[in-house]
């Protein structure tokens, strides 16, 4: 190697070699200075690329977020993330939009990491790669962001995010899970979107010709002297929890879970004047799991602390290939709403809205 070839050599690694170890976090940086922010003259979408490629807020330009998230967490630092943590996993709330796999009695059975939670078929916490793992953009056009995470040896599956913000203001959110194991996984996509619990949530039904609309509830508390079941109705093919019928005290919580067996791929909740339409627009194949429902509800009402309405896609199981992948995608819209609180007033705006879309 001549005196020129080492010169140019030199020269050329003091430009890649600072370039390499900035790339590297130390930890120092908040989580604010990492959101990727989608918007048009309508709407406005974050996201949290780290932890867990999370859509953080979802709203109308200057207007409020309709997605629970607490933004002083955006003031704490990449260190402050829980670690991923096969042996001792954190369940640390970011909220905002997440991404589970379905069914969640084998979120640990197909590991052997941890074999006291394989053995125990334990629900929770949620695989901590999905969940904490730093997502890395790797598509960015427009207004859509592709967001790749971590393989996880926990489930064997490695998931994409897709965010699109439509012109006419629609939220596109395209979920992919890509198996990573040298043998078949059996998964379906599970969607989790937080909203204030003080939310009113719907649920779309399909009414079979005998009239039945399979729903099923259940109650999980451990405490049943504090606690009290929250009541549902079903008005025009619409299931809901009735808060009206819980009046907020210090001294009574209620919540409760549903699982809307009879779906038609609509979700919806009103916020104040605010109203959120989700639509699941692909499932994939086969059926959804039995421990689960195209769609759920989970709702609480704490006595204190902060109130929680889930809402929650599940997509069909499928049998996932060596390197094979499935999909859920959901379309959201957000409007104003300036009507009142009662169940039909509600339900009367929600089916214009739907008799709307297209």
């Amino acid at each position: 190697m001549n005196i020129q070839v080492i010169f140019r050599f030199i020269l050329l690694s003091l430009f890649i070699i600072p370039a390499a170890q900035a790339s590297e976090s130390d930890g120092s940086s908040k989580l604010k200075s990492s959101v990727i922010v989608l918007s048009n003259a309508q709407m406005e979408a974050e996201i949290l690329p780290y932890p867990g490629g999370r859509l953080i807020a979802f709203k109308k330009n200057g207007g409020k977020n309709i997605l629970l998230f607490t933004p002083a967490l955006l003031d704490e630092t990449e260190s402050m993330v829980p670690a991923i943590d096969t042996v001792n996993p954190s369940d640390k709330a970011y909220y905002g939009f997440e991404v589970w796999l379905a069914p969640q009695s084998e979120w640990w059975t197909h590991q052997n990491l941890n074999n006291a939670k394989n053995e125990s078929r334990s629900p929770w916490p949620s695989d901590p790669y999905h969940a904490y793992g730093r997502y890395r953009v790797t598509g960015k056009k427009n207004q859509s962001v592709t967001l790749e995470g971590p393989e996880s040896p926990i489930t064997g599956v490695k998931l994409v995010k897709q965010y699109t913000l439509l012109a006419n203001g629609v939220l596109n959110i395209k979920i992919t899970a890509i198996n990573i194991r040298n043998e078949p996984l059996r998964w379906g996509i599970w969607t989790n979107t937080r909203l204030s619990g003080e939310a009113n949530s719907y649920a779309g039904m399909i009414i079979s010709s005998d009239g039945s609309a399979p729903v099923a509830c259940k109650f999980f508390t451990s405490s049943p002297e504090r606690e009290t079941i929250l009541p549902f109705k079903i008005h025009k093919n619409f299931f809901t929890f009735d808060t009206s019928a819980m009046p907020l005290n210090k001294t009574s919580s209620s919540s409760n879970k549903a699982f809307i067996l009879c779906s038609d791929g609509i979700l919806a909740a009103f916020h104040g004047n605010l109203f959120l339409l989700k639509s699941l627009r692909s499932e994939g194949h086969g059926a959804v799991h039995r421990e689960h429902a195209k769609a759920e509800i989970f709702q609480s009402i704490p006595a204190g602390g902060q109130p929680l309405l889930e809402l929650e896609f599940c997509g069909n199981e499928t049998l996932i290939k060596p390197g094979a992948a499935i999909t859920l995608e959901e379309n959201w819209k957000l409007l104003d709403y300036h009507g009142g609180k009662s169940i039909e007033e509600q339900v009367s705006f929600l089916q214009k809205v739907l008799h709307g879309a297209d």
